[in-house]
């Protein structure tokens, strides 16, 4: 099962004029131009004893090691001094990813001793090509790897999940994980189909929304189960602050940090194809924990 890159050549067309068009408010505010600004604090330079977490939608990680957009996303990380980031949607089936072009690759000589776990869909990997909708991972950097003592995903291998267990201080355990919930689209190699197929397989017909939410659910409960304090982000493809996701976090006793720290504030879209202005993204935390910063960077 092929999916296509955002990179596929194309035929040649006649030439066409395109023109952009902005959404406005009815204050004649530029709201598309608007969503592309900060939300809540701007990054600085991250103070001591600190750590920092980023949840990012890679939107498809090239095959290469070299394409310039895997090269940007390892500066990135390195620049804006995360301890921890957040991936989902890379798109890679990393069973059919050369040696070369594996994660590992891409880091050497630039994110020494950092750690990573990567999932995706493996329940069907004689008809997928190295394209995959879908997946998560986590990569954490040399601060906090090391503190790593256990890390895993989704059980049913489908990638819906990646999380990281981390040991800190006076014995505190806290896990970080990433999740995706996907959105229901048409074709056999988008994400819904693709868990669909997966659950099946396993006699279990529910709905993939529903499905990764209700697992997720129980995850976070054996976590909790075990003392550990929870830090998760996730695409949720809907807006965060209503209907299921809200309530599921809600009834687990996590809050939406970012959100919560700007409640005063009306938050920006968090996808450039968004015009609702609807954060369709967030990262959850269990009560205990407190943030110094947080907010959005510009698309």
């Amino acid at each position: 099962m092929k999916g296509m890159t955002h990179n596929a050549k194309k035929k040649k067309k006649k030439k066409q004029t395109y023109q952009e068009f902005h959404q406005l408010s009815i204050e004649g505010t530029n709201v598309t131009m608007t969503d592309a600004e900060v939300f809540g604090d701007s990054m600085k330079k991250k103070p001591p004893n600190t750590v920092r977490i980023g949840p990012h939608n890679i939107q498809l990680m090239p095959k290469n090691s070299r394409h310039y957009k895997s090269r940007q996303l390892i500066d990135h990380i390195s620049n804006a001094e995360l301890d921890v980031l957040l991936m989902n949607e890379v798109g890679l089936n990393w069973e059919k990813v050369s040696a070369n072009n594996q994660w590992v690759e891409r880091t050497t000589g630039k994110l020494h001793g950092s750690k990573a776990i990567l999932a995706h869909n493996t329940t069907e990997l004689a008809i997928t090509d190295t394209i995959q909708y879908g997946g998560a991972g986590i990569i954490a950097t040399q601060e906090l790897a090391h503190r790593i003592i256990d890390r895993g995903h989704d059980p049913t291998n489908l990638g819906r999940w990646a999380w990281i267990r981390i040991q800190g201080k006076e014995g505190h355990t806290t896990h970080n994980a990433m999740a995706y919930r996907p959105w229901e689209s048409p074709g056999t190699s988008t994400v819904f189909h693709q868990q669909a197929r997966g659950l099946a397989q396993q006699d279990d017909h529910r709905n993939p929304i529903d499905a990764l939410i209700e697992d997720l659910h129980k995850a976070i409960n054996a976590w909790k189960a075990v003392q550990d304090h929870i830090i998760i982000g996730m695409d949720a493809n809907k807006d965060v602050r209503v209907r299921q996701v809200h309530n599921t976090f809600k009834r687990i006793r996590l809050r939406e940090a970012i959100l919560d720290r700007h409640s005063n504030q009306s938050p920006l879209a968090t996808q450039n194809w968004n015009t609702k202005l609807q954060p369709i993204e967030g990262i959850w935390v269990s009560r205990c924990i407190s943030i110094s910063a947080g907010g959005y960077l510009p698309f």
